[in-house]
């Protein structure tokens, strides 16, 4: 089978370049009235009968541009914001330079500009424009991402609603390590692109892909950026970090560090219930009291080189290390009633978690204006982790917990982009991967010879993932197909004994439409099937001890899961948007108490299959009025899916009510006043109760200077204390309730000091994402 997608990519890449051969090269220049190049301006090409988009593409940085087609000739719109738009014939492949001249509305001196609303949407996408509108004096990227439709950003956290996994990409790469998600300025951000519905470009997994496109800069240049973070919560952590930058010709740098010293003291009480499968009486009972003091020193590197050999091909080098110590001390109070006997016991607990992670990336790109584009991108990663858990009961039973892991991952992808057949675009593409991974457990008592169990275990995974999508607009319609194949061998092994394998291939298909009544009216609609591979953690069979009652173990049994997600959504000025889905998770994989067989009155939590639905309304709106911005994003999801409760199978109509509003006060020219608030209200998911939670952040952003090389962020997050709800889990002949009490209400402080205008060019790629989440 994988011998048949690799004969079909070579045909497609075959019938891509004939194609190509007949189509004319249109090229240009766009340059201001001081004939200085324009970059990023919009050049599209337009039916000179009824003025419908054909294509289209925006200049380079040189102001240059050019587009492939059918036609022998047609009609050039020319635009760009502050500059009147131009039309502009041509029957020929050159059409030379086109100035443009400013477009303003001069009243007594007085220059009267439009309110230019940051987000647009194309093809489905949501885009935010952040070089051109406000959004570039932000006081960080989180800030900025809170404008997204859909998206909940608070502090260094993002989330997107109802959406699953989020693949995070900077120009073009995806991203691995969130560190450079926040070492991005907003004011060297071009644009950000939120995707909902990823086309099968992109790896099965992902929900949603959020794509940052910075600004690029070609002068000679030398800067850098320190800051400073401090959170103020039950324990004091803080943030330091460094950013270089440097460009000589044709060969770029960048060299960044950061060192978090993250400091927390949490607690939680829990209380378990374990009934009679015939009589439905308890079995047994626990409640207890855990508390947590942890320490975690994290030091982050990363290292690009960037070199330019032509107008048409660069090469990119990356070498990426973590290197963290963590150290956490836990104590837990435990009362345990099994049948008529009760225990009592005090567990005191040290853990230390030592961890590595070196990658190195290797990116080749070649673009085209006649072959169109090619990328090719290699990566290796190494990743090692050794843990160590000595546990102490009463003061008397000690048991040492020992285990490491060793991943290899080797991966290889290659993309191809063209317009063929009169404007249709075309992306194929193919993907290797294979993970190699070694680890070793066992548990002793530390003060004599007894040794509870020894495990070793070997995994090898291998994926190769081929895709192609085709692209039309036709008028006002506008029609995106996709196909990606993925096959997958994986077998896992534990002391010699095979606990999984399997090998299967599955296709995932995915279309969309778009139809525009008008620039201020547009309609999406859509189908996209995903899948997502357990976690080798999921399928480990390793027995892990939580409390006298509760043991964690993988389950090798599950099996993947294939989502299936349809989709209406309505676009009204590109400010009101209102979207209706309904997502089928087979074999979603949750985590659920069950008894345990092997210990009478004992809980065991482990993984397992079930098939659940949703349904979810989401709107999202988004303005500005006069010193006043603001962003609103409501969701509403109804679970329907049954889940096993005692003797019978049972579903409970508790929708989510959510909302999250981001609020903007500019109170002068360097000073901004935001408080962002997120609720959401009880509800019940999957057997579970989970009850209402706030979240209120309110704070102050300060630039200092008229160049603003110093900013400062003062900020109070989770004020009320609320964003950790408590939950009731019901499933099978298990009852549970958990109240936390996390660490999460704090007041942060962040400094950031710019030397010589420091600009973040660096450009994110590794190509094994996916592989590095399922281990972690």
């Amino acid at each position: 089978m994988v011998e048949i997608i690799k004969v079909i990519l070579v045909v497609s890449f075959i019938f891509t370049f004939t194609c190509s051969f007949g189509q004319q090269l249109i090229n240009g220049r766009i340059i201001d009235e001081n004939s200085k190049p324009m970059p990023y301006a919009n050049v599209i090409l337009i039916n000179q009968v009824d003025s419908t988009f054909i294509l289209g593409t925006v200049t380079n940085t040189d102001g240059t541009f050019s587009m492939q087609t059918m036609q022998p000739n047609g009609l050039l719109k020319i635009s760009y914001l502050g500059y009147e738009t131009n039309y502009v014939n041509f029957n020929n492949s050159s059409i030379g330079e086109i100035k443009m001249e400013p477009d303003a509305m001069v009243i007594k001196d007085v220059v009267v500009k439009g309110r230019q609303n940051p987000l647009s949407i194309e093809n489905g996408t949501f885009t935010l424009n952040v070089s051109k509108t406000f959004l570039k004096n932000q006081p960080d990227i989180f800030s900025v991402l809170g404008f997204l439709p859909f998206v909940e950003s608070s502090q260094d956290k993002i989330s997107v609603f109802a959406a699953g996994s989020t693949l995070y990409i900077i120009n073009g790469r995806e991203v691995k390590s969130m560190m450079e998600i926040e070492n991005l300025r907003p004011d060297m951000i071009k644009s950000i692109t939120l995707d909902m519905h990823p086309s099968a470009q992109y790896a099965s997994k992902y929900g949603s892909v959020i794509s940052v496109t910075t600004i690029t800069k070609i002068e000679d240049f030398v800067n850098s950026q320190v800051s400073h973070k401090s959170v103020v919560a039950r324990r004091y952590s803080d943030t330091e970090g460094i950013n270089l930058n440097a460009k000589y010709g044709r060969i770029a740098h960048y060299l960044s560090y950061q060192f978090k010293d993250s400091r927390k003291k949490e607690w939680a009480e829990n209380e378990y219930h374990l009934f009679n499968e015939k009589s439905l009486s308890t079995i047994s009972y626990n409640n207890s009291e855990n508390f947590s003091n942890s320490y975690n020193p994290q030091h982050e590197l990363l290292y690009s080189a960037g070199l330019m050999l032509n107008g048409q091909s660069n090469l990119n080098f990356q070498y990426m290390l973590e290197v963290g110590r963590a150290n956490d001390h836990d104590n837990s109070i435990e009362k345990t009633l099994i049948g008529t006997t009760e225990t009592n016991l005090k567990t005191d607990q040290k853990n230390r978690d030592n961890n590595q992670l070196h990658n190195v990336d290797l990116l080749c790109k070649y673009n085209s204006k006649v072959f169109g584009s090619l990328f090719v991108d290699a990566s290796y990663t190494f990743s090692k982790d050794e843990q160590s858990y000595l546990i102490n009961t009463n003061g008397n039973n000690l048991d040492n917990i020992d285990g490491n892991n060793r991943y290899c991952i080797y991966s290889l992808q290659a993309d191809y982009q063209n317009q063929i057949l009169g404007g249709i675009r075309m992306q194929v593409g193919t993907k290797y991967s294979y993970t190699h991974n070694k680890g070793l457990s066992d548990s002793y008592n530390p003060l004599g010879s007894d040794m509870y169990f020894y495990h070793r275990t070997q995994l090898n995974d291998e994926l190769v993932a081929n895709y192609i999508t085709l692209s039309h607009q036709i008028k006002k319609l506008y029609l995106s197909v996709g196909l990606r194949g993925e096959y997958y061998h994986s077998n896992y092994m534990q002391d010699d004994n095979v606990i999984y394998k399997d090998s299967r291939f599955n296709f995932y298909p995915s279309i969309q439409v778009n139809y525009t009544v008008n620039p201020e009216l547009i309609f999406v609609t859509g189908y996209n099937s995903k899948s997502q591979r357990p976690t080798f953690t999921e399928l480990s069979p390793v027995v892990y001890y939580i409390n006298a009652m509760l043991y964690e173990q993988g389950n090798p049994g599950l099996r993947m899961t294939s989502t299936h997600n349809s989709y209406i959504s309505c676009v009204i000025k590109n400010r009101l948007l209102i979207q209706l889905s309904y997502r089928y998770d087979k074999n979603f994989v949750m985590y659920a108490l069950h008894n345990n067989q092997e210990v009478a009155g004992n809980i065991i939590n482990s993984p397992v299959n079930i098939n659940a639905s949703y349904f979810n309304l989401k709107v999202s709106y988004s303005n500005k009025i006069g010193f006043y911005r603001f962003s609103y994003n409501a969701n509403f999801q109804c679970d329907v899916t049954k889940v096993p409760v005692l003797d019978s199978w049972r579903k409970r109509f508790k929708p989510l009510c959510q909302l999250s509003t981001v609020n903007q006060f500019n109170v002068g020219h360097q000073t901004m006043i935001f408080s962002d608030l997120g609720i959401a209200s009880s509800y019940w998911s999957l057997g579970n109760t989970i009850q209402p939670s706030y979240k209120l952040r309110i704070g102050l952003y300060k630039t200092f200077f008229a160049d603003k090389r110093l900013a400062l962020t003062i900020s109070a997050n989770d004020i009320l204390n609320r964003s950790n709800p408590n939950s009731v889990t019901e499933y099978g002949y298990v009852w549970y309730e958990q109240h936390p009490h996390l660490d999460t209400r704090n007041i942060s402080i962040t400094l950031k000091y710019n030397i010589n205008k420091f600009k973040n060019i660096y450009k994110k790629n590794t190509v094994n994402d996916e592989e590095i989440n399922r281990i972690k």
